[in-house]
């Protein structure tokens, strides 16, 4: 892997795709998360996103992606790690103590 992201496969240069939800979120606190026992809770879902297409909102409490427990955004990272752009993932959250599963079509992130 070169320093600026991209890979070299005998001369030719490709671009590392990496996969995003579009969510930017905060850990759970013990104290927050009380209710809803942990996650991570959306503060913003950014417009355009895969996030906003499946319906994720604000306030949602995102508690697995792709089978994976989420309590941390190196949990979130790390799900999204083995995933490509375009991959469909199932997405558990809470949203006013219902439990909600949508799928979602993963973006690309910008490197």
């Amino acid at each position: 892997m070169r320093h600026d992201g991209s890979r070299s496969d005998r001369g030719a240069v490709t671009a590392l795709r990496r996969a995003h939800l579009g969510v930017i979120t905060a850990p759970v606190t013990s104290f927050s998360g009380q209710h809803y026992g942990y996650g991570l809770r959306v503060i913003e879902v950014l417009a355009g996103s895969p996030a906003e297409a499946a319906g994720i909102r604000r306030d949602d409490w995102l508690t697995s992606l792709a089978g994976k427990p989420l309590t941390t955004l190196e949990d979130l990272n790390a799900a999204l790690k083995d995933k490509a752009p375009g991959d469909v993932v199932q997405v558990t959250a809470v949203r006013a103590g219902e439990v909600l599963r949508v799928g979602v079509q993963l973006g690309e992130r910008d490197a």
